[in-house]
């Protein structure tokens, strides 16, 4: 923000929700829609009995599968910019974190799977889906090629998901808990289909 760009979170901030002082506008994010903390149900918008759902700092009771609501979001903000504003907007879903959670039409494509796996993958699908809306505006409004994307984890497997082999998942220190997948989208920059094991240097 203080470079000159538009910004928004829409998503999970879960960085502190006790003070406002700790909420994202007043770390740099011009706009906030979501959740302050983790772990809410996907439908209701709660953790704990209590609404975690937020427009611009002031709770809201939506209806709607959360996932897709944080994808509609960024599209709608992103329509809303000027086309040749500079902008940063992180958004951070909550998918496919726990609980699991997702519409039923979703779980019923995924019938040979057995349950709890049969939800996981509605989950990540209904993520895959709202990502694509996101590209696809970048695309109808001629701003993919000026825009990074930067798609990746907080961390490693938990719960059903598998790690590839790797030692350990969320919640360790070994490679199943830390090393994640990340992709990178810059059309006319960064050739597509490519794949790169370099690490970012320490300094």
């Amino acid at each position: 923000r203080d470079a000159g760009r538009a910004t928004a979170l829409v998503g999970k901030w879960h960085l502190g929700h006790a003070r406002r002082a700790h909420w994202p506008q007043a770390h740099g994010f011009d706009h906030f829609y979501g959740s302050l903390g983790g772990a809410i149900d996907y439908f209701r918008h709660e953790r704990l009995g209590g609404l975690d759902w937020q427009r611009g700092g002031e709770s809201v009771r939506e209806e709607g599968y959360a996932t897709d609501l944080l994808g509609a979001e960024a599209v709608r903000w992103l329509r809303a910019l000027d086309g040749q504003h500079p902008f940063f907007l992180m958004l951070s879903f909550q998918a496919p974190h726990v609980p699991l959670q997702a519409p039923r039409e979703r779980i019923a494509r995924h019938s040979e799977l057995p349950r709890r796996r049969r939800v996981l993958h509605a989950m990540v699908e209904s993520m895959d889906d709202a990502i694509g809306r996101v590209l696809a505006e970048l695309d109808a409004s001629g701003r993919a090629a000026s825009t990074l994307v930067v798609f990746l984890a907080d961390n490693g497997a938990g719960e059903v998901a598998r790690t590839g082999g790797l030692r350990g998942e969320k919640g360790t220190t070994y490679e199943g808990g830390v090393r994640v997948p990340a992709a990178l989208r810059s059309p006319g920059v960064l050739p597509a289909g490519t794949a790169s094991d370099q690490r970012l240097p320490r300094d």
